[in-house]
């Protein structure tokens, strides 16, 4: 699942120097997200993932891809 949300980790490192590390728990009903950059850069990041965590949990199935 953490797949869907590459290219916004690519984007911040590419254009706000922020690390985004997304690692799926223990079974994978939960994510661990680490975020290393400036302090505003940090909520940034944190506000966007937030959004779209409540967008997808709204508007999207999500199933596991050998399902």
């Amino acid at each position: 699942m953490t797949k869907i949300v590459n290219p916004m980790i690519w984007r911040w490192k590419n254009e706000g120097q922020v690390k985004v590390t997304i690692t799926t728990g223990v079974g994978a009903a939960t994510c661990d997200v680490n975020i290393e950059g400036r302090d505003s850069q940090y909520h940034a990041v944190k506000n966007e993932i937030e959004s779209f965590k409540n967008w997808l949990r709204d508007s999207a199935v999500i199933r596991h891809p050998d399902a």
